[in-house]
């Protein structure tokens, strides 16, 4: 019974260690894991903790851990190539060396609740830091957005828009500034049917495709007009009548929680 206790405390443990140095990698080498591969690596370290000890390496430990690491760290991406997964190995491999150093200068614990006590903080430190990460950008952007409402054919749509200071993109047929809208804007301020008529050659302001110019080459962007905006501004209403919006296939515009990309000058 006191062997099954030990085999438990080693393998939770050294589980739980090798989920957080994977978690300091993914931070210090700026490398995104897949979680499956590392929930399987992590338990891959937990099972060889627990058979280790049975091996008698003697002066062979130590040589044995840096390559069962560097077993771990190819289990845990196995697609990375070249300078990079050498950079992933070093920064994983530096880790467990501090972390093992810092276990080993507390000998008044035991090793096993260090592990626990380390893998609750993590978990606690890194909730609290993308609490304060999604605090901190709400408050630089909140005075970019604003309360939208957009007005077609009977139909009233309201969302929020940022203002988007490096969208200068003018319409050169009717030289008026544009706002782009995401694809659920698109469908709901138009109906299947005047979608598919909304390109009509008779009127002036009709519906075209204007090219533009991103870091990625050329790209067409879909130009419409809708009857009427009305954007929030401290408390008052500014309303833009036959406003021009851009459609693109680029999710440029789905940004804040925002659905409408405002231009530089309309607020």
């Amino acid at each position: 019974m006191i062997v099954e206790v030990f085999v438990e405390d080693v393998f939770i443990a050294n589980f739980a260690i090798t989920w957080i140095i994977f978690q300091l990698s993914s931070v210090f080498a700026k490398h995104k894991f897949k979680a499956v591969y590392v929930f399987i690596s992590c338990f891959i370290a937990g099972v060889l903790a627990v058979l280790s000890p049975m091996l008698n390496l003697g002066w062979f430990q130590f040589p044995f851990k840096v390559i069962c690491g560097v077993f771990l760290v190819f289990v845990a991406e196995p697609k990375v190539k070249g300078f990079k997964i050498l950079f992933i190995l070093f920064t994983f491999l530096a880790i467990t060396s501090m972390l093992a150093g810092f276990v080993f200068a507390m000998p008044s614990f035991n090793h096993s609740s260090i592990w626990i006590i380390l893998f609750v903080v993590f978990l606690i430190s890194k909730l609290v830091f993308k609490w304060a990460k999604s605090a901190f950008y709400a408050s630089k952007i909140s005075g970019f957005i604003y309360e939208i409402v957009l007005e077609n054919a009977g139909k009233i749509v309201k969302t929020k828009g940022y203002l988007d200071t490096g969208n200068v993109l003018v319409d050169p047929n009717s030289n008026q500034p544009v706002a782009f809208v995401d694809s659920k804007i698109f469908e709901k301020l138009f109906s299947i049917k005047e979608i598919k008529t909304l390109k009509n050659p008779q009127c002036d302001n009709s519906a075209h495709y204007i090219e533009v110019c991103t870091v990625n080459g050329k790209n067409k962007v879909f130009v419409f007009f809708a009857e009427k905006m009305k954007i929030l501004i401290n408390g008052r209403i500014k309303e833009c009548n036959n406003i021009c919006l851009g459609f693109s296939k680029i999710k440029a515009c789905q940004l804040f929680g925002c659905s409408v990309l405002l231009p530089l000058g309309i607020v």
